[in-house]
């Protein structure tokens, strides 16, 4: 029995996540891009929901209303990919930000277009086709955030 705990130990030892992120430590931060992503997704759609479902003018707005979502929770996920994913400690908060929102509109105009064929000429329900531009996007997202924005200067 206890080598069988052992082998067990060292296998989950081996192969839980933490060692992943040890040997791959990009790994680790998509993991962490991908938290806040779920967490600011929640903010999306809640405002989203709240706008197209509680207002007469957002249910004819769909587009206005995913912008103001989309703004809204891609402000949040600057603070908490600078500190938390990127662990990012330089205080250029401004020139970062900036790039942070071109690469946040450039993944604004990706979802958009994948909203706008879904809905209006695949004729896909609006939450499908933004689930499906939320996983585009995190894709785009990461790789420009960690490549450009949070990208560390050589000394």
């Amino acid at each position: 029995m206890k080598q069988l705990q052992a082998i067990t130990s060292k296998f989950y030892d081996e192969t839980r996540s933490h060692y992943v992120f040890a040997k791959y430590p990009a790994a680790k931060q998509f993991a962490k891009f991908v938290m806040v992503g779920l967490f600011n997704t929640a903010i999306d759609f809640f405002i989203y929901f709240s706008l197209t479902r509680g207002t007469d003018f957002f249910e004819r707005r769909l587009l206005s209303a995913n912008i103001i979502a989309f703004s809204i929770a891609a402000t949040n996920s600057f603070f908490w990919n600078k500190k938390w994913t990127f662990r990012d400690q330089g205080k250029d908060y401004h020139i970062q930000y900036s790039k942070f929102i071109i690469v946040s509109i450039g993944g604004l105009i990706l979802s958009q277009g994948i909203f706008v064929a879904g809905v209006h000429y695949l004729k896909i329900s609006d939450i499908i086709t933004k689930l499906a531009a939320v996983v585009i996007v995190t894709f785009w997202n990461f790789a420009l955030n960690k490549l450009w924005t949070f990208k560390k200067l050589e000394s």
